[in-house]
C-alpha cells in the first residue's frame, strides 16, 4: 500500500484516478502487487478490510477454484452512476 495525505494525496489521485481510494478519515492509498488485481462486482465475493498500513482480502462466501475474486470499490454502496466504467453484472 502507498498511504499519503494531503497535497501528495490530492496528487495521487490526479495521477492515478479511478485506481486510488480514500484510506482512514483523510489519507489516499494506492494498491500496490495483488492488491490491485482484484475487479469490481456490486454482488462481491470478498470484502475489503484497513488493518493499520494494510489492505486485508477477504471470502465472504465459498469462491469456486478458478472463480474470479470480486469487491466493490464502494464499499457496501450499490450505485452504478458512481464507477467510472460499465458494470457488465447488475447489482
Amino acid at each position: 500500500m502507498l498511504i499519503v495525505d494531503g497535497a501528495q494525496g490530492d496528487a495521487l489521485t490526479e495521477g492515478a484516478d479511478g485506481y486510488v481510494f480514500g484510506w482512514g478519515d483523510s489519507s489516499t492509498a494506492l494498491a500496490l502487487g495483488y492488491g490491485s488485481l482484484y475487479n469490481h462486482h456490486f454482488d462481491p465475493n470478498a470484502t475489503t478490510t484497513e488493518a493499520g498500513d494494510e489492505l486485508v482480502i477477504t471470502a465472504v462466501r465459498d469462491i469456486d477454484v478458478g472463480e474470479e475474486i470480486f469487491i466493490n470499490y464502494l464499499g457496501t454502496a450499490v450505485d452504478p452512476d458512481a464507477v467510472w466504467f460499465d458494470d457488465v453484472v447488475t447489482p
